[in-house]
C-alpha cells in the first residue's frame, strides 16, 4: 500500500524536480537531481541516467544511485554499446521498455545473478536520441504504466535542458572558430604583405581616382621617390603619356573584370626625371580599388650608357639619403667615394678624409679600442656579414658626436682578403641622447620609487611579491626576504580580505585600468594594524613592467580626522550618546528596512523638566551630573538593542521597534517611576521629574523628521495634562494643522511670484573681497510674516513641489546674474539644491537652457549641496554634479561636518568648495570648555582637510570678531554670515557689491573698488 500510494502522486512531484534542477549549477548537477529524485520517487533498487555519444555508438552513465553498492563497484559506469542489453534495445528503438522479469526477456544480457524487474526510458530531442534512464527493482511487475510516464515526463523535461546545454556549446564553438578564422585572416594579411615587399617587380595599389593607397619597396627603388612621396601622388605623376592606356582614368578601369587582370604598356617617369617603357599588369581588386604591376621593360642599351645611368641613379641615391654612403678601398687605404660627403657630414671644409686613419685621428679617446676591433671584424668577416659600430668623433665646433657605421666587404681576393668596403655612415647623437636621458629618467623614478613616502609594491598574476619599495620597509616593517613567497593577500586585516580579493578580480579583468581602494587595512610586522588607501593598475601586458602596481598610502590620520569629526558630528560629548543628527539617520534607516515587509517604530521623547533651573541655581556641572544619572536610568530599563540618543540640551529619545502601545506604555511608567525617588549629586539631594511624548510609525508619520517633530508635539501636550506621558494626537497638534495651511498656500505662492531671493556675501577671510553671493529664499506670508526656508523646502520636497520650486529660484538667480550684469557688476551667486533635486533626470539640461536663455556665463552660478544628499545615490549624484561642473558651474558641498559620508568619499565628488556647518561655529559659544574645544578641533580638521583635496574652505554663521580672527589663524579661505552682512533683497545688497569689499580692521589688505 505504501509503494502505491506513493505512485499516485508522481504528478505532483514534477514541480519539486524542476525547482531543484533550477538551482543546479551545471549539466552534471542537473543529471545528479534527476537521478536523486526519481530514486526516491520511485522507491527502485537503481536508478541510471545515461547520455549517448554518437561519435563511438556508447551510452555513458553520467549519474548513478543504487542500494548497498558503491558506484565503482558497479557495471553501469561502464560503456553500453548501442543495442546491447535492455539500456541498448531502448536507445536503438527509441522507445520505452518495461520489462516485468529480465529472466523471461531474450535481451537481458546484464551480468545480475537475481531476476529482476525493470524500466528504460529513452531520451529524445526531435527524434534525435539524447540518452536513456533506467531502473531496476528486484520485485517483478514493480513499475506501473504511471511509473513509465512519469519518467517519460521527465525525459521529456531533460531533452530540453540538454537542448540548451548543446546550443550554448555550439555558440561557443563558433565564437572560437570566428576568432581562429579571424586569426587566419591577419597570417595571411601579413603573408601577402611579405610577398608583395619581396616581388622584384613595383607593385602599386591605386583608387579609380589614380592616387596610390600603398606601393611596395621596389615601387620606391625603381622610381626614387619615397614610399611616403609616392603615397602623395597619382598614377598621372609617374605615367607621362597622359589620357592613354592606364592612365585614361574611369573608361578604362571600368572595363576591368574581377579575375581579368589587363596588360598595357606605359613610361614612368622618375624622380631625376628619367624615363623608361615599364609593361604594367592591372587588375581590379574586391573592394573596387586597383593593383598595378609594373616591370620595367627597357630594351638593352650599350653597355656604357647603363653603366652611366646606373652610376648617376646610384649617385643620386647617394646624394639625396641622410646618410654618408662611402666605398673603402683596402689595398689604397683609400676612401674612394664619400670622403667629401663625411666632411661635410662633420661640418668640416677641406678634403681630409681620404683613408680610415685620417678617419680614427678625430675619434674620442675612449672609443679607439672599439673601432680597432671594428676593424679586425671586417677584416675576418664573412661574405655575407654586416659589421656595425658606434663611436664618437669631433665635429668641426668641438663637440663629439655620435656615429654610427654599417659595412659589408663586397669583392675579395680568391683567398678571401677583403678588397674594397662599402658602408654607411649616420649621426646617432640625438638617439644617443634620448638613451641618456631615458637612463636618467629611470635612476631618477627609481629613486622617486625607493624614497617615496608611498609604498609600492609590484605582484604577478598570481598575487605573489615581486618588488617591494623602501618605503614599504618603513610603513610595514617588511624586508624583501619576508615577503618571498608570499602574496598580498598575506598581509591583509582578516575582515578585509573579500574587499580587496573582489578589487583585485576587478584588475586583473580590466588591463591599463586603476582601480582604487578607498580605505583597508593592513597587518604590520609588529603585529600592529594601519589604514591605507590603495590604487592598483593591471600592467601584465606591458613587455617593461610585467605584472600589477600598487601603490598604498598610510591614511591613518585622515581616518583619525573622519572619526573625529563623525562622534563629535554624532555623539554628545556630554553623555557619548548618539545625538539628534545620529538618532534622525538611524531613524530613517530603521524607516528604510521597515518597508521590506511590516514592522513598526515607535519614538518615545524624554523631556528633563528642571534642568534649566537646575543650572541657573546650581551650575553646570550639576545640570551634567543630573544628564548622567538620566542617560543611565533610563538604558538600563530598555533592550540591549534598542536606541537611546540625546536629541536636545534637557532631551533624551528612545528609538523601540516592533513594540504595541501597551507594552511601549509599561516601559516608559517603568522609567518615569524610577525618578519618584530623590536622588544625591555631590552634596546635593535633588528631586528630578520627566515627561514624555510618543509617536509611532506608520501611523503618526512616514519620516524621521516628522516623527520626530510628532514626538516633540506630543511632549510639548504633556505640560497641559495631568499625565506625565502622552501619545502624539494629530487632531491636537495646531502644528500640523498650521503645516497643512502652509502647504496649500506655497503652492499658490510660487504661481504668484510671491516669493524673493535675499543675497548674503560670502568674503575672502583674507582681504576682505566678496567672492560671491549665496541666493536665500524669502516668503513673506501676509499673515505670518517671513517664514524660515527650511521650512518652505521641507513643504516642498513633502509634496513634490521641490522641482518647481527649485527651478523658480535657478531662474530668478540666473535673471539677476544678467540684470547685475548689464549694470558692471559680474558677482557669482549660488543656489541651493535639494537631494531631489541632484537625483531628477534632465537637471543638467534645465539649468543649461536657463543659462541659455538668459545668455548668461555659466561660471557665474554656483550650485550648494549638502552632503547627506550628495550621498544618497552616489553614483547618480557624481554623475550630474560632474555634468554640471563641465559647464563650468562650481560646485560646494554645504552643512560639511553633519552628514554620515566617508571622507575617503570627497574625493570622488567633482567639488570645489566646502561650506562647514554653522552649527560647529556656533559651538564656540558653549559654556562647556570641552564643547567649545571638540567645535574648534572640528573646524580646523575641516579646513586641513579641504586643503588637502585642494578645495575651498568657507565657514558659515560668523558673528564675531573673534570667531572670524579664530578661522584667519586656521586658514581658512572665506567667512559668511552675520558679522559681514545680513541677508539682504537684490536692490539693497547691489551699493555694496559695487564697493566689493568688507571695510573692517581685520582686513588688512587694501582693497580695490569693483569700478576700479
Amino acid at each position: 500500500m505504501e509503494f502505491e500510494s506513493i505512485k499516485t502522486n508522481h504528478l505532483t512531484s514534477i514541480q519539486q524536480l524542476a525547482a531543484g534542477i533550477a538551482k543546479a549549477n551545471d549539466l552534471q548537477g542537473m543529471l545528479d537531481c534527476i537521478v536523486d529524485h526519481i530514486y526516491s520517487q520511485l522507491k527502485s533498487f537503481d536508478c541510471a541516467l545515461f547520455l549517448y555519444e554518437s561519435s563511438h555508438q556508447d551510452l555513458i552513465c553520467y549519474s548513478y544511485r543504487k542500494q548497498g553498492v558503491s558506484e565503482k563497484e558497479s557495471f553501469k559506469l561502464k560503456p553500453v554499446k548501442l543495442g546491447a542489453g535492455i539500456i541498448g534495445h531502448t536507445a536503438q528503438t527509441q522507445r520505452t521498455m518495461k520489462v516485468d522479469d529480465t529472466e523471461q526477456s531474450n535481451i537481458f544480457v546484464q551480468d545480475l545473478q537475481n531476476n529482476y524487474s525493470e524500466l528504460c526510458v529513452p531520451i529524445l530531442l526531435a527524434d534525435e536520441l539524447i540518452g536513456v534512464i533506467d531502473l531496476e527493482h528486484p520485485d517483478k511487475s514493480f513499475f506501473s504504466e504511471e511509473d513509465a510516464q512519469y519518467v517519460e515526463t521527465i525525459a521529456a523535461m531533460v531533452s530540453y535542458l540538454i537542448k540548451q546545454h548543446k546550443t550554448e556549446e555550439k555558440l561557443h564553438l563558433t565564437i572560437e572558430k570566428l576568432k581562429f578564422d579571424e586569426k587566419k585572416l591577419r597570417d595571411k594579411e601579413v603573408f601577402y604583405r611579405n610577398l608583395m615587399e619581396q616581388a622584384s617587380d613595383s607593385i602599386f595599389i591605386h583608387d579609380q581616382s589614380g592616387r596610390f593607397l600603398d606601393v611596395n619597396q621596389q615601387a620606391v627603388l625603381s622610381l626614387g621617390y619615397s614610399r611616403e612621396e609616392l603615397l602623395q601622388m597619382r598614377v598621372k605623376d609617374i605615367d607621362i603619356e597622359s589620357g592613354q592606356g592606364i592612365n585614361s582614368g574611369t573608361e578604362f578601369y571600368r572595363r576591368l573584370r574581377p579575375g581579368e587582370p589587363v596588360v598595357v604598356e606605359c613610361k614612368h617617369q622618375r624622380k631625376d626625371g628619367s624615363v623608361f617603357p615599364v609593361e604594367v599588369k592591372v587588375g581590379l581588386l574586391t573592394d573596387d580599388n586597383i593593383i598595378a604591376v609594373a616591370r620595367d621593360v627597357s630594351k638593352r642599351q650599350q653597355v656604357l650608357n647603363e653603366l652611366d645611368t646606373s652610376k648617376r641613379f646610384m649617385q643620386d641615391i647617394i646624394n639625396t639619403s641622410p646618410d654618408v654612403i662611402y666605398v673603402f678601398d683596402f689595398e689604397k687605404d683609400l676612401i674612394i667615394d664619400g670622403a667629401d660627403r663625411f666632411a661635410s657630414y662633420l661640418g668640416y671644409e677641406d678634403d681630409r678624409f681620404e683613408s680610415w686613419s685620417s678617419v680614427i685621428k678625430l675619434a674620442h679617446p675612449d672609443d679607439i679600442e672599439s673601432l680597432k676591433e671594428r676593424g679586425a671584424k671586417v677584416l675576418n668577416s664573412s661574405s655575407d656579414e654586416v659589421i656595425k659600430s658606434e663611436a664618437r668623433f669631433k665635429n668641426a665646433k668641438g663637440e663629439w658626436v655620435w656615429l654610427k657605421n654599417h659595412c659589408k666587404v663586397v669583392k675579395r681576393t680568391e683567398q678571401g682578403t677583403p678588397l674594397i668596403e662599402v658602408g654607411t655612415v649616420s649621426d646617432i647623437s640625438h638617439r644617443k641622447a634620448i638613451e641618456k636621458e631615458l637612463i636618467n629618467k629611470e635612476e631618477y623614478y627609481r629613486a622617486l620609487v625607493e624614497n617615496a613616502f608611498d609604498g609600492i609594491v609590484l605582484y604577478d598574476e598570481k598575487g605573489r611579491v615581486q618588488f617591494l619599495s623602501n618605503s614599504v620597509e618603513k610603513l610595514l616593517g617588511y624586508k624583501s626576504e619576508d615577503v618571498k613567497h608570499k602574496t598580498g593577500i598575506d598581509f591583509i586585516f582578516p575582515s578585509d580580505v573579500e574587499l580587496v580579493r573582489k578589487a583585485w578580480h576587478w584588475v586583473i579583468a580590466h588591463p591599463n585600468q586603476i582601480y582604487r581602494i578607498p580605505d583597508y587595512r593592513l597587518v604590520k610586522k609588529d603585529g600592529d594594524v594601519i589604514w591605507v588607501e590603495n590604487t592598483l593598475i593591471n600592467l601584465l601586458d606591458d613587455p617593461v613592467v610585467n605584472g600589477i602596481i600598487s601603490n598604498f598610502r598610510d591614511i591613518g590620520h585622515k581616518k583619525s580626522a573622519e572619526q573625529s569629526i563623525y562622534k563629535i558630528s554624532n555623539y554628545d560629548s556630554l553623555t557619548e550618546l548618539p545625538n539628534r543628527n545620529f538618532l534622525r539617520q538611524q531613524i530613517e534607516r530603521q524607516i528604510k528596512k521597515s518597508k521590506n515587509g511590516p514592522a513598526s517604530i515607535s519614538l518615545v521623547y524624554f523631556d528633563i523638566v528642571q534642568l534649566n533651573s537646575i543650572n541657573n541655581a546650581m551650575g553646570h556641572w550639576v545640570g551634567d551630573q543630573v544628564l548622567h544619572y538620566v542617560a543611565r536610568i533610563i538604558r538600563e530599563n530598555l533592550d540591549e538593542f534598542d536606541l537611546i540618543a540625546r536629541s536636545g540640551n534637557d532631551e533624551f529619545a528612545v528609538v523601540l521597534t516592533e513594540q504595541n502601545p501597551f507594552e511601549i506604555s509599561q516601559l516608559v511608567e517603568r522609567i518615569l517611576d524610577s525618578f519618584d525617588n530623590i536622588i544625591r549629586i555631590g552634596d546635593l539631594d535633588l528631586k528630578v521629574s520627566l515627561r514624555a511624548g510618543i509617536a509611532r510609525y506608520p501611523e503618526d508619520a512616514d519620516n524621521a523628521e516628522d516623527l520626530l517633530s510628532r514626538a516633540e508635539v506630543a511632549v510639548g501636550r504633556v505640560k497641559n495634562l495631568s499625565t506625565q506621558y502622552t501619545f502624539f494626537q494629530p487632531q491636537d497638534s495646531e502644528s500640523i494643522r498650521y503645516r497643512i495651511n502652509l502647504e496649500r498656500e506655497l503652492v499658490q505662492a510660487i504661481d504668484d511670484e510671491a516669493l524673493e531671493l535675499f543675497y548674503q556675501p560670502k568674503v575672502c577671510l583674507r582681504t576682505g573681497v566678496i567672492e560671491s553671493v549665496e541666493a536665500l529664499l524669502r516668503w513673506n506670508h501676509p499673515q505670518n510674516g517671513y517664514i524660515s526656508p527650511q521650512t518652505i523646502v521641507n513643504i516642498a520636497e513633502a509634496n513634490s513641489l521641490i522641482y518647481k520650486l527649485t527651478s523658480w529660484v535657478v531662474e530668478n538667480a540666473v535673471k539677476q546674474i544678467k540684470d547685475w550684469a548689464e549694470k558692471g557688476l559680474n558677482t557669482r551667486i549660488a543656489v541651493n539644491l535639494s537631494a531631489r533635486d541632484i537625483q531628477r533626470e534632465g537637471f543638467e539640461a534645465d539649468i543649461r537652457s536657463s543659462l541659455e536663455k538668459y545668455q548668461v556665463d555659466s561660471t557665474l552660478l554656483d550650485i550648494e549641496i549638502t552632503e547627506s544628499a550628495a550621498m544618497a545615490n552616489m553614483e547618480h549624484s557624481v554623475q550630474t554634479l560632474r555634468q554640471l561642473s563641465d559647464l563650468g558651474i562650481g560646485i560646494s558641498l554645504d552643512d560639511f561636518g553633519t552628514g554620515y559620508s566617508s571622507i575617503s568619499y570627497l574625493a570622488s565628488l567633482p567639488v570645489d568648495l566646502v561650506k562647514i556647518d554653522q552649527t560647529f561655529i556656533q559651538g564656540l559659544k558653549q559654556a562647556s570648555e570641552q564643547a567649545v574645544k571638540d567645535n574648534q578641533l572640528v573646524i580646523k580638521n575641516i579646513i586641513r582637510l579641504a586643503e588637502s583635496f585642494k578645495l575651498v574652505s568657507l565657514v558659515e554663521g560668523i558673528e564675531t570678531i573673534e570667531q572670524c580672527r579664530l578661522l584667519q589663524k586656521y586658514n581658512c579661505d572665506l567667512g559668511q554670515g552675520y558679522l559681514f552682512s545680513k541677508p539682504k533683497s537684490a536692490k539693497d545688497i547691489e551699493p555694496l557689491l559695487r564697493k566689493g569689499y568688507i571695510d573692517m580692521d581685520i582686513f588688512k589688505i587694501a582693497k580695490p573698488s569693483v569700478n576700479d
